[in-house]
């Protein structure tokens, strides 16, 4: 039976961000993805990206990835503008309001996927396994995982698991770790388009009736569209082409960015570009038997704002930390109180915030009158002093304590590999 010290079920952002965190330590990690074209080396390219937040860049920077990511895909955003409808005044969140050129970074996933796996690949201390989750038990010493494996099954011991495995979780289910849910009569369609004109590094959030549609720049005339559509609306708005799917678009855009839609082309056709199923889930406890959630499997949040990946790679960070300067203090990195500071770290920032991401999103998806004009004043006073600067430190992932994790020489496409 091979022994770990930590565990880790789930490759993605979250899950790698850990691992890269870990690289280098005198701990036995392995991190197991059951995909096994990410394993190797096919990191796809859907053309999602993430908002990144500039306390997230800051975690990237300390794990040593954030310099070949900022070099082959991050785009800036200077300024962030909100604005509701056909209400005709707009809210800028300026970076230099804080002190900072960035509020954060429109990021290709793909691109954070590949220099993150590039980086885990040069510590002797992290094994990646390709392989399926399917049992679990957490004894009093050590979890045991059995994986399901092309060439059959595998059975490894480890002192700690950390699910990072996605909203679904197995692994959360197989440790008994109820949710909290809450649904959304919407569907999220991720697109990119080609805007034809210069988008200055400016990301607009439009906030409809049907929900928040997000125009996020990248690289010099692209941008991301994140376009939230009321499930009944779906199948028309799926079928759209042409001049209707023009017009639509000019709609959602709104006057004040006339110039972009009408350039505005997409690079697919939408009935082809990624969609996803909004939800609102926090697990009752970050923590089980030798089990740690991370990420999307201890929550989950609407994409309005952006925070969503955010919060996981803050997860990422503070459990690095947690199990660092655990074993060096020689405890035990598995043990329920030191798991529980990892929680008591984690639980009321990620509560937090998607609980007013909850709220704003209820609160802007509706015409009824006195909401209207009440979230309207709302955001106003969003961009007011002394609610500017808040609002923006909590936009920027600057509000919690900084993780303090050892910085990590930065990994560039001359000092790594490619995965073979």
């Amino acid at each position: 039976m091979h022994t770990y010290d930590v565990a880790i079920a789930g490759g993605g952002l979250v899950g790698a961000t850990l691992a890269c965190a870990l690289g280098g330590s005198d701990l036995r990690v392995a991190l197991i993805e059951p995909n096994s074209a990410l394993v190797a080396g096919e990191f796809g390219a859907d053309g999602r990206a993430s908002a990144i937040a500039l306390g997230s860049s800051r975690i990237w920077q300390a794990v040593g990835v954030w310099e070949a990511i900022a070099a082959a895909s991050a785009t800036p955003i200077h300024t962030v503008r909100m604005s509701d409808g056909d209400f005709p005044w707009t809210v800028d969140l300026r970076g230099t309001d804080i002190g900072c050129e960035a509020v954060g970074y429109i990021v290709e996933n793909a691109v954070a996927l590949r220099e993150l796996w590039r980086s885990l690949q040069q510590y002797p201390n992290i094994e990646v396994i390709c392989g399926q989750v399917q049992g679990w038990d957490g004894g009093e010493a050590a979890a045991r995982l059995t994986l399901q494996q092309e060439a059959g099954t595998q059975v490894l011991a480890t002192r700690l698991v950390v699910a990072a495995d996605g909203g679904h979780s197995p692994l959360r289910q197989m440790a008994g770790i109820g949710v909290d849910e809450r649904f959304y009569d919407q569907t999220c369609l991720v697109a990119t388009v080609q805007l034809g004109v210069p988008h200055r590094n400016v990301a607009h959030e439009r906030f409809q009736p049907s929900g928040p549609f997000a125009v996020l720049p990248m690289g010099k005339d692209r941008a991301c569209l994140v376009w939230t559509v009321k499930n009944a609306e779906l199948a028309d708005v799926l079928a759209l082409e042409g001049e209707a799917l023009r017009s639509t678009l000019t709609a959602r855009f709104g006057a004040k960015l006339g110039a972009e839609a009408v350039a505005a082309t997409l690079e697919q056709p939408l009935a082809a570009v990624g969609r996803y199923t909004p939800r609102w889930r926090h697990a009752h406890s970050y923590v089980g038997p030798r089990l740690v959630l991370a990420g999307d499997a201890a929550h989950t949040t609407h994409p309005l704002a952006g925070q969503g990946v955010n919060l996981g790679l803050r997860d990422a960070a503070a459990l690095a930390e947690t199990i660092v300067m655990a074993a060096a203090a020689g405890e035990d990195w598995g043990a329920p109180a030191v798991l529980r500071r990892y929680q008591r770290r984690r639980w009321w920032d990620n509560l937090g915030v998607i609980s007013l991401t909850h709220l704003a999103n209820r609160l802007f998806s509706n015409e009824i009158w006195p909401l209207t004009w009440l979230r309207r004043l709302g955001m106003l006073g969003a961009g007011l002093f002394p609610f500017k600067p808040l609002f923006m430190r909590l936009l920027a992932g600057l509000l919690v304590p900084p993780p303090r994790l050892s910085p990590r020489p930065q990994a560039t496409a001359s000092n790594l590999a490619l995965i073979p």
